[in-house]
Order: C-alpha cells, then sequence, then structure tokens
C-alpha cells in the first residue's frame, strides 16, 4: 500500500492499555474488554447460554453446520469458549462450527498473546489461534481452519457493518435484487447465533448504526438467536425493526439487564413484494446522471428457488486444483467423484517435482495485490495446519530478491508495513540473504520465513485421502448435461468403454481443457507453455537451506536434484525439452546468485519437465458458477449503450455447474483459497473473501466486461 494506505491501515490497531492486574482496557473507547471480576464466566453468561447452545447442539443436524456471528472479535474470548465447549459436546463427526467475526481495531499479536494468557485453562485452544492469526495491521475478511476439531473462523478486520454486509448475500443495487433471495452460490449463508459483543453503545455508537442490523436481518433465518450484554433501548428498537422477538433478562454480575432474542420469519417477510420468475423478470437499470444511489453491480448473484443442498459433486481434472476443491468439498461434508483423464494425479501442469508457494506482494493496495496476500495467507496457514509441509515438501522460507530499484521500494514498504510480524516477513540486506540462505546474494530480500516449497503429486495424493472423495483415473469426460435436477457426465473409461455418473453439482477443475467442454468455452483461458530444469546439486548448491526468487527461482536440493525455472513461451506448444530453455534457465540462476552455477556442468543434457499453465487475461483465476453465455448478454445487453449504468438483475448461470481455473504460475498459493471460496459457495456459507473481490474472480466477469467495451 502507499503511504497513505499504510498509515490508514495503522490507524485500525488497538490501543490498548494494561492495568495494575494486567488486564488489557480500550482507550479508544475508555471501556473494558471483559469483566474485571470474571470475564469467563460473563462470557459463558452472557452468549454461550443466553444462546442455549448446548441444548441447541444436542438437537443439530449430523452432517449440518451450526454458525455463529459476531460483533467485537476483542481479545477472541467469546470465540475460544465457543470453540472449549463444541470440544466437549458429544456431538457426530461431521458436524461443524463455523464462528464468523468482524473486528475494526484487532489486537497485535503480541496483545492477543499476553490477554490470551490470563485464562491458563484455555491455553491449548489459545495457542492454536496465536498460531494462525493474520499479521497485523491487516483489513479484509480471513478464513482459517481448525479441522482436527470441526471449526472455522472467519474473521473481518474492519467496520462491522461493512464487514456482514460483504459476507451477507444480498446487494445494495435495486429492488428487484435485494428483495428476493440470492447467493453467490445457490444457497443462502445463515447465522444460527449472535453474539453482539463490543464496547458498550455509549461508547462505540458508530458500530450500532442501521447498516449493520440491516446486514443482521440479511444473515437471520428461522432458528436465529441472538444475545447481547446491553439493554439499551436504541438495540432493542433496531433488533425488533429487523424482525427480532426481543426480551429483557437479568443480565451478567452487578449489570440488572441484558437482551436476547430470536428471530421472527414472519416479521422478516412483511412487505416483501412477490417474488418473480427469474427468466421472466425484465431487466432494470439506473442512470446515473439522473440519480444517485448506493449500489453495488448484482450479475455475479444467482437467485435461488429451493434450500436443498449439494450432497454429490462431480470434479473434473485431477491437478492440484481439483484435488484442492475435492478436499475443500469433502471437508463441508459433501462426497465426491473426482474424474482425472491420465492414469495418475497431477499428471500435467502440476506434475513439477517441486513447487513454490509464491505470491506477487506489494504495498499498493489494488485487488490484485489484495487477493494475492489473502492467497498466500490462507495457503500458509493451510499447508501448516495439516502438516502438508511435513509430508510433501519444505517451510525453508523463501527470498523474494529485489532484482531492481522498484521492487527494492515495494518490498521494503511492504515488510515496513509488517514490521510487528517478523515471524511473518522481514527485509534483509544481501549479507544477511546470504547468513540465512547458505549461498552469496547479489540482492537484497523480502524475506517469508513460513512459506516453502511443495511436490504436487505427493500433495495431490495426501488431498484426496478422504472416505467421501472416490478417484476415478483414465477417465476423460466427453460431455456433461443438465436435466434440470442433476448433472450427468459422460466419460471414457481405461478399457475405452463410455460411462456415466450423475451428481448435484460439477465443477471443472481441469485447466485449459476446459475450452472444450460447451458450457465454458467462452472463457478466455490461455495456454503457456514452461520448462522447469532439474540440475544436480554441487559443493556449492548443496549450501542452499531456502527458495530463492526473482526473475526465475530455485529451490533446495530434493535427492540431490535442484529444480530451476521456468520459461515463458508464449505461442509455443511443443512438449519436448530444449537446449535453449535449459540455456535460458541457467542464466537467470546466474544472475541471481553466480555461484550456484558455477560447478555445473553445461555439456551435460539437463532433465526437467514441460508444462502449461492456463492463465487468464486480469491475472485473476476463474472461480465460481459457470455463466449461461447467451442469457447473460441477453439479461445484461444494455451495458453496450452505457458501461456504467447500474442493472438491477441476477446473472445467469448454469444450475451448480462451478468453475476452478486459471491460476498460472501461482497455483500452490492461489488454488487453497480459491477452492475454499468455492466449497463455501456450494454449500451455501459466507465466503471467505469478500463481495467485492469475488466479483474479480467471477466467471461471468469477462462477459461483463466485454458488454461494456461493446465487443459482443
Amino acid at each position: 500500500m502507499s503511504t497513505d494506505n499504510k498509515t490508514k491501515k495503522n490507524s485500525h490497531a488497538a490501543q490498548v492499555h494494561w492495568d495494575e492486574k494486567g488486564l488489557p482496557y480500550s482507550t479508544r473507547f475508555d471501556d473494558i474488554y471483559f469483566s474485571k471480576d470474571d470475564g469467563i464466566a460473563e462470557s459463558r453468561y452472557v452468549f454461550l447460554d443466553a444462546n442455549r447452545l448446548k441444548e441447541r447442539w444436542d438437537q443439530h443436524s449430523i452432517d449440518s453446520t451450526f454458525s455463529i456471528g459476531e460483533t467485537g472479535f476483542g481479545t477472541g474470548l467469546n470465540f475460544l469458549l465457543a470453540w472449549q465447549l463444541w470440544n466437549k459436546h458429544d456431538h457426530n463427526k461431521n458436524a461443524q462450527l463455523h464462528f464468523i467475526s468482524v473486528e475494526k481495531y484487532p489486537l497485535s499479536k503480541n496483545d492477543l498473546t499476553k490477554a490470551l494468557a490470563l485464562w491458563p485453562e484455555l491455553s491449548a485452544l489459545s495457542q492454536k489461534l496465536i498460531n494462525a492469526y493474520p499479521p497485523q495491521p491487516l483489513q479484509g475478511i480471513h478464513r482459517l481452519n481448525f479441522y482436527d476439531d470441526n471449526i472455522s473462523l472467519t474473521l473481518s478486520f474492519g467496520d462491522a457493518a461493512e464487514g456482514f454486509q460483504q459476507l451477507a448475500p444480498i446487494s445494495k443495487a435495486g429492488p428487484h435484487v435485494s428483495s428476493s433471495p440470492c447467493a453467490i452460490g445457490s444457497l443462502r449463508p445463515q447465522i444460527d447465533a449472535w453474539f453482539l459483543d463490543g464496547f458498550a453503545p455509549s461508547k462505540n455508537p458508530e458500530m450500532w448504526k442501521d447498516a449493520l442490523f440491516s446486514a443482521i436481518k440479511n444473515l437471520s433465518g428461522r432458528s436465529t438467536t441472538f444475545a447481547t450484554f446491553t439493554a439499551a433501548s436504541a438495540v432493542r428498537k433496531q433488533l425488533i425493526a429487523i424482525g427480532f422477538e426481543c426480551q429483557k433478562i437479568k443480565g451478567f454480575g452487578r449489570k440488572r439487564e441484558m437482551l436476547i432474542g430470536k428471530f421472527s420469519v414472519e416479521e422478516k417477510q412483511k412487505g416483501r413484494k412477490p417474488e418473480v420468475d427469474e427468466q421472466t423478470t425484465p431487466t432494470h437499470f439506473r442512470d446515473h446522471k439522473h440519480q444517485k444511489i448506493d449500489a453495488e453491480p448484482s450479475w455475479h448473484l444467482n437467485r435461488f428457488s429451493s434450500n436443498k443442498k449439494v450432497e454429490h459433486c462431480i470434479v473434473i481434472g485431477g491437478g492440484l486444483a481439483g484435488c484442492h476443491t475435492a478436499f475443500a468439498l469433502a471437508k463441508k461434508n459433501i462426497r465426491v467423484t473426482l474424474l482425472e483423464k491420465n492414469n495418475t494425479l497431477a499428471m500435467e501442469a502440476s506434475g513439477n517435482r517441486q513447487g513454490v508457494v509464491y505470491a506477487k506482494l506489494s504495498p499498493h493496495n489494488s485487488p490484485l495485490n489484495t487477493f494475492n496476500l489473502a492467497a498466500l495467507l490462507y495457503a500458509s496457514q493451510f499447508y501448516h495446519s495439516l502438516g502438508l509441509y511435513e509430508k510433501c515438501g519444505d517451510a525453508c522460507g523463501v527470498l523474494h530478491l529485489a532484482i531492481n530499484d522498484n521492487l527494492r521500494t515495494q518490498y521494503q514498504a511492504f515488510c515496513e508495513t509488517f514490521r510487528e510480524s517478523p515471524d511473518f516477513s522481514r527485509w534483509l540486506t544481501a549479507e544477511e540473504c546470504e547468513a540465512v540462505s547458505g549461498v552469496p546474494s547479489t540482492f537484497p530480500a523480502l524475506y517469508l520465513p513460513q512459506t516453502g516449497w511443495l511436490s504436487p503429486a505427493p500433495l495431490c495424493l495426501e488431498l484426496v485421502k478422504s472416505e467421501r472423495i472416490e478417484v476415478r483415473t483414465e477417465s476423460k469426460v466427453s460431455g456433461l448435461q443438465n436435466d434440470g435436477n442433476q448433472w450427468e457426465v459422460t466419460y471414457t473409461n481405461k478399457a475405452n468403454s463410455t460411462e456415466t455418473v450423475y451428481a448435484d453439482a460439477v465443477v471443472l477443475a481441469n485447466a485449459h481443457a476446459a475450452s472444450e467442454i460447451e458450457q465454458s468455452q467462452h472463457l478466455p483461458l490461455k495456454k503457456i507453455r514452461g520448462q522447469v530444469s532439474h540440475i544436480p546439486s554441487t559443493t556449492s548448491s548443496k549450501e542452499l537451506r531456502k527458495v530463492i526468487c526473482g526473475d526465475g527461482y530455485i529451490s533446495p536440493a530434493l535427492n540431490n536434484c535442484h529444480s530451476l525455472g521456468a520459461t515463458f513461451n508464449l505461442h509455443e506448444y511443443g512438449t519436448g525439452l530444449t537446449a535453449r530453455d535449459h540455456r535460458q534457465n541457467l542464466d537467470k540462476l546466474t544472475s541471481l546468485s553466480p555461484a550456484l552455477t558455477s560447478n555445473i556442468d553445461t555439456s551435460l543434457a539437463l532433465d526437467g519437465k514441460v508444462g502449461f499453465r492456463c492463465t487468464t487475461p486480469d491475472y485473476f483465476p476463474i472461480v465460481g458458477s459457470i455463466a449461461d453465455y447467451s442469457s447473460m448478454k441477453e439479461r445484461f445487453a444494455f451495458y453496450r449503450k452505457k458501461a456504467n449504468a447500474t442493472i438491477d438483475n441476477y446473472g445467469a448461470y448454469h444450475h451448480h455447474l462451478y468453475a476452478n481455473l486459471g491460476h498460472g504460475a501461482r497455483g500452490l498459493c492461489y488454488i487453497p483459497l480459491a477452492s475454499e471460496v468455492l466449497a463455501s459457495a456450494i454449500a451455501g456459507q459466507v465466503l471467505p473473501i469478500s463481495r467485492d473481490l469475488y466479483r474479480h474472480m467471477a466467471p461471468g466477469r469477462f462477459i461483463i466486461r466485454d458488454l461494456m467495451r461493446n465487443k459482443i
């Protein structure tokens, strides 16, 4: 981010004073974080007991997710106590807890650690939270999964109202979209219990505003309850206005009263316009010249007609995207049939010996930079939490060399932003790079100590180790169609016979081969050749302990062999290794660290691998529902006449047909988050990214852009 943005982000840090008893106090709001008498007892009484969590979990459906929404994450105490109660509960192994919390002024990791040390009984869970806690200062939405306990935590750092609006499924556009059920996927997310925490309304009136209550309404349903420490009449009136039945009960300790309640579906339905069929709804628009409105695009939204859950999904493609997608779906209790045309997984672009968990990091605040950082943070936590670095690679650390002045400026500014999180990123001089990497360095670098390299083939095998995932190799898909109820996928098996498999949903994760499927032919997928070279380790190179990235990369030796590369060969489609590309990879390596190539016998015929990256014109991956090309063009045709019109309509999408494509050279970094986004949409859960950021990934974006540019 620029200096202005950096200052802005730092302004959102919590301002904490520690009193004589070692308890945290907010100087910004002149208020306590929790009761000085007994913070744990207060939290249990006000939020866990008042929402009847134990009683409701006794009755909870065996394969469903229970979601808690919280205003004010603070020290994380409410989350940890809910987690503790969940672990003590004798629920089915498939039941999951999803805790969603917003926090405008998050604690630093140091302050969080100090606060959580006050509760020794929570130390085991506290340490897991501290280990996964995102570096500060950081804004936006972040998903932390604690798979051992079937717990997910979605943290939104920023304004509470804006955070829940970004998580809510309903657009702020005109009356057609905002008055009808809609979602990113096909199911509407719902919060089951609200913890309305945060500092008191008298201390923090900015949080308790109309927009927050509107977002709460949009995320509530028939069984939703709430509890809050406050009994302020303004809060009670707002809750009643959005459809909650409110009741005052005895407050905790010396506090006289607090509020609890349950959502009234009948109240929510009052005033709703009759819904009309999606296909016959006229397209409305509003001209910005004549009327100012607070609107956002709605073309990425689906209108759904039922609450039928996806129970079985077919994933086409057995590379990184397909296997990550299958894993994410299986973790959300969705059965998966994975079809791979080759005789084993990760044979094509995902088949390199060593791949780097790499993202292009920048201090500048753009959507692509935001996505890169979010993807890297999610991937790092994902691989560490599952022990995948130990099983399939090495979290040895990655050096992003500043090979020019522009990169030096950017990387230094990035490290300065996260200067309080040295375990996440550090700026190293060339001399310091040599000290940590073991080899001489020509350049200074941005150092990411928690990332590293992975072997994609073993990784893919680990990801599909689930009783919910069936892998069918040598299964080349020839066509798919929907009969209005389910998808029928036809493929040729290893015996060259035709077979058919049926499922509720289909995900295309087969890279540029998706262009061969009728429903996805319109996607602008590009095929770019890349060659990786394998060189035997030398006396000098054996000392390399870190991945080095610059104009090319090299990884530490695996079985006495380094992987380096990779070339970008536009408009070349040969599959054979070329001496020219080996030479290019070696030249790039020499520019990064001459010592690494000084003892290589260049007369030897080098081994390597050729793969074809699947990329997109805007460098964002393609993730989400696949648009019905003809219907989408018709529905949003007015964009041809006025590109900045606000068209208040749903997108036109193939029902339960999704894509996870176009990750280019950053698959190991991008795909974990992309798969979690996709699985969340399919399962009807809130996304791990903002709705604004999702639109940059949504498959329908290219149709909308081409209409606006009058290209189609």
